[in-house]
């Protein structure tokens, strides 16, 4: 049913541990307070006006520890939780004559629904441990566009090698397991297998608003280029923390930062989700043979 199982002890997901850093901090803040109300009431007493403000300052402080205190209870996200990240195995849901590229993007996302029917399933199943509760993470979903320059020998049609990148690499998409990263090396690799292709150079472009999830001015590429499958966000003490909750879609329908717009299709008329530029053509002579020949045995 998946292309990607993988599972998180509720204790330590981010926004628990969040709530409780939250819930203690506000605890001791409402402790230290309640210590400076006492020795006033025993100094100067109830009626003065500094014990009057520190009383203020005290049920804020109380106000802030019931508020923390909700926010844990309603996570509930404690050692007896399971979180699955879950990813749809894409082949199974859609048509013969689609790819990762032209499917609806529903097809990546689990609906209520079906979250709930898996959750039912486990349980039916009877190999739900007692202690134990699941729940199914709620990904994000940041997008990306494949960029692809090529240098080709003469002799071969670049719209018949275009046709096999968009299906090399939809494949790769629809498999790809990875949980760190997703590198231009890889893509590289699947398309100088391509016959008749002679060197390539691949780069993604981001989704202006993927920094509505990876954080302000980042859009989720690395200074190398690679798709990062992690985000970053500040705990309660302020420290960057790592999240995986991101399944990147090579999809268009957005604009760049630079202000470039992706069409969320394959038209060859159209910057889309995979750009295929022909930079040059490599004469087929013995040299060239040769050459080739000796990087296939190294």
């Amino acid at each position: 049913m998946f292309t990607i199982v993988d599972a998180l002890p509720g204790f330590a997901t981010f926004e628990d541990k969040y709530a409780l850093d939250k819930y203690n901090m506000a605890r001791t803040t409402w402790e230290g307070i309640n210590e400076e109300y006492r020795v006033l009431l025993a100094t100067i007493g109830a009626d003065a006006v500094p014990t009057q403000d520190k009383k203020i300052e005290l049920e804020t402080a109380q106000r802030q520890v019931y508020y923390w205190q909700e926010k844990v209870d309603d996570q509930k996200q404690d050692d007896n939780t399971v979180y699955l990240y879950l990813v749809p195995d894409v082949n199974k849901r859609i048509s013969a004559n689609q790819n990762y590229y032209t499917c609806s993007l529903d097809s990546f996302i689990l609906t209520s629904a079906e979250q709930k029917g898996i959750l039912d399933l486990i349980e039916e199943s009877g190999q739900r441990v007692m202690t134990v509760d699941n729940a199914i993470m709620t990904l994000k979903y940041p997008r990306f566009v494949l960029n692809v320059s090529l240098i080709i020998y003469e002799g071969y049609e670049l719209n018949t090698i275009r046709e096999q990148i968009i299906s090399k690499t939809s494949d790769y998409f629809l498999k790809n397991t990875r949980r760190d990263r997703i590198p231009q090396s890889d893509i590289v690799r699947i398309i100088e297998n391509i016959n008749g292709v002679d060197s390539v150079t691949v780069w993604f472009d981001a989704d202006v608003a993927n920094s509505d999830i990876y954080g302000t001015g980042n859009h989720g590429l690395d200074g190398y280029g690679d798709i990062i499958l992690s985000r970053f966000v500040e705990d309660a003490f302020g420290n960057k923390v790592p999240v995986k909750d991101l399944y990147p879609l090579i999809r268009g329908g957005w604009e760049s930062v630079n202000g470039v717009y992706y069409d969320d299709s394959t038209r060859k008329d159209k910057l889309c989700n995979v750009n295929i530029q022909l930079r040059g053509l490599t004469p087929v002579d013995l040299n060239s043979n040769t050459n080739k020949t000796i990087v296939s045995n190294l």
